[in-house]
Parts: C-alpha cells; structure tokens; sequence
C-alpha cells in the first residue's frame, strides 16, 4: 500500500486570464508538464481565458501536435521574437503569468504588477477539492 499527500493551497487572487509559456513551462523534458495541464483545464472550466505566449524557436503548432495539446486548448496563440518581451503582449489586468524563466517572471511583475508563478508553485493554483 502506498499512501501519498498532497498539497492544498487558497490564494486570495483573482483573475480572468491566463498566460502561460511553451518551452520549459509547457513542455518540460520533451514531456507534457501534467500538473500545469491540470491547472490550465480547471482554469477553462471556471470561464477563464487562456493565452499561449512563447518565444519558441520552430513550428509552434507542429511541436503542440506532437506532443498532442490541441491548439483550441488556448483562446490565443502568440508567439513572438527571441529579442521581445513578453510584458509587451499582456493586455489584461486581470491576469496571472506562468513561465519558468526568472527574468520573463521579474519583467511581468514590475511592469504589470500581475501575480507570476513559476513551474513549483502552479501547485498552489489548483482546486484539489473539485
């Protein structure tokens, strides 16, 4: 028998909108980051948006195929140049931001003053008790 625990968190934020990174948030060693997909279905089956925003090098789409997350998983696909800045495509302030880079994360912060997150603490945003 193996019993596990788990954590549960309740943060007192709101938002309406999503906005996640592909490399290394999404997909995470050439695998589909379960938990970050637990996450973003919940947050679509509470009416928030959810936006794609990735700086990836190669075919988006392609690669979303092969790991099979469908692209109507996202109300918008963005995908934007190395040397952008992805501050510059957040538009809602009502908002939370996802990605694994600390710098992505610090610029979305000090600019848009929206709550961030990285891969560790997408744990927290999950409802365990639906």
């Amino acid at each position: 028998m193996d019993r596990a625990y788990y954590n549960a968190y309740k943060l007192d934020i709101t938002y309406e909108h999503v906005y996640v990174d592909y490399d290394d948030t999404l997909v995470l060693n050439e695998a589909v980051n379960k938990t970050l997909l637990t996450f973003l279905y919940q947050a679509i089956e509470k009416g928030k948006k959810i936006h794609l925003l990735s700086k990836h090098i190669g075919d988006l789409y392609e690669d979303l195929r092969k790991y099979r997350i469908s692209e109507n998983l996202f109300d918008e696909i963005i995908v934007i140049s190395v040397n952008d800045e992805k501050k510059n495509y957040i538009n809602e302030h009502s908002a939370i931001f996802i990605d694994d880079s600390f710098a992505e994360r610090k610029s979305i912060i000090d600019s848009l003053h929206i709550p961030v997150f990285d891969l560790d603490m997408v744990e927290s945003l999950i409802d365990w008790k639906k």
